[in-house]
């Protein structure tokens, strides 16, 4: 009987073995897919970053030929672009510098900065003593010509009398007594004052201090930092400009919807120091009195007045700090009846665009501060 062979070997696919090559077809079939979607979405990223450089660099171009065509590359609106960090200044800002302060647009002025690196004229030459004017904005004159602050006006007042002095307006915007006294220990290194006339603030107390620094040295630090990179290729002054005319206009948006801008201040007869600050600020305050008395400089200290921001027709008030002075035995000036003798803070001050006091009340503290030193020469002789 003849056997039967077996039929010849095939191979029999399995119904998973099918699947898995359809997956594999399918993969690489979306991989590829994947892969031409990367490619023509990387060639249009490309074209829009292409085009969008191209864009900034038009407007860097535009923007430059605008500053340049208006002056805006060549000017200084902010305090922090004159600051000066040279470690042998005597005042804060950079020497024969200047800067347009165009907030709040009525106010608009210039400020000037003499060979000292302090606001105003070249202090008379020749053989007399010195007096240094220490305080903060309202010492700087802020919104007032260069002619206008009371230290200037002082200078006219004692020439006019036949005793001249050199006077150096050693002030800056937000200082407060720490700030003055570190500025006046650089002052002692290269001048002798015969006077320190120090104005300050009607409280003394108000500053908060974060990382050890005051208002004023952060503001510093941050302008230091900011020299340190190089800005592109835009003026940085004209980019500064724009930003500043920016918030300037953002601000008076917010003046127009809140009120004025005295309105919206704070009371500050509300305020009330903590102990440690009080003490913080008695504690420098005789430091820069004993300092001043070492270098045989006379010193005398005023703070100007408060006034109720919500009814500024009303009088001026005494500063709280003005009995303090005369508790730790300094000598004091009060400006506050000569004040309300000419006028009412909504007279005498910027109200309701700004605090700080306008020519006329600062010749009344400069007539203060004069007739105060006269009465004091007069006794010596």
């Amino acid at each position: 009987m003849q056997e039967l062979s077996a039929p010849p070997s095939s191979t029999v696919m399995e119904p998973n073995d099918c699947l898995s090559e359809t997956s594999v077809e399918l993969s690489e079939d979306s991989g590829l897919k994947l892969l031409a979607i990367l490619r023509v979405l990387g060639a249009s990223l490309g074209k829009i970053f292409l085009l969008g450089a191209g864009v900034c660099l038009m407007i860097i171009f535009v923007g430059e030929v605008a500053f340049n065509a208006t002056g805006l590359s060549e000017r200084k609106t902010s305090f922090r672009s004159i600051y000066n960090f040279d470690d042998d200044r005597l005042g804060p800002f950079l020497p024969d510098s200047s800067i347009d302060v165009s907030w709040p647009p009525e106010l608009e002025h210039r400020i000037s900065i003499n060979s000292y690196g302090c606001r105003g004229a070249e202090p008379r030459s020749g053989d007399f003593d010195w007096i240094v004017c220490v305080g903060d904005s309202q010492t700087l004159g802020l919104g007032c010509e260069d002619e206008e602050p009371w230290p200037a006006i002082l200078d006219h007042l004692l020439a006019s009398s036949g005793r001249p002095f050199k006077v150096l307006n050693l002030s800056c915007v937000a200082w407060v007594i720490e700030d003055q006294q570190a500025a006046l220990q650089r002052i002692y290194k290269r001048i002798k004052p015969r006077w320190i006339l120090l104005l300050g603030p009607s409280l003394g107390y108000l500053s908060k201090f974060k990382e050890g620094r005051t208002p004023n040295e952060r503001s510093r630090r941050r302008e230091e930092r900011r020299r340190e990179w190089p800005r592109g290729i835009v003026s940085s002054s004209g980019s500064d400009t724009v930003k500043s005319n920016f918030r300037n206009w953002r601000g008076r948006l917010q003046e127009e919807a809140i009120g004025p801008f005295g309105l919206r201040n704070p009371d500050l007869a509300d305020y009330v120091p903590d102990a440690e600050e009080a003490a913080r600020f008695q504690r420098v305050l005789l430091e820069v009195a004993s300092e001043a008395r070492s270098t045989g400089a006379e010193i005398l200290i005023s703070g100007y007045p408060l006034c109720d921001w919500h009814s500024p027709d009303h009088a001026f008030e005494p500063a709280p700090l003005i009995e303090e002075f005369k508790s730790l035995g300094l000598k004091t000036v009060d400006p506050t009846d000569a004040l309300n003798a000419s006028g009412t803070p909504a007279e005498l001050t910027f109200f309701p665009i700004d605090f700080h006091f306008k020519a006329a009340g600062l010749r009344v503290i400069a007539e203060v501060f004069a007739a105060a030193m006269q009465k004091e020469m007069n006794a010596v002789q």
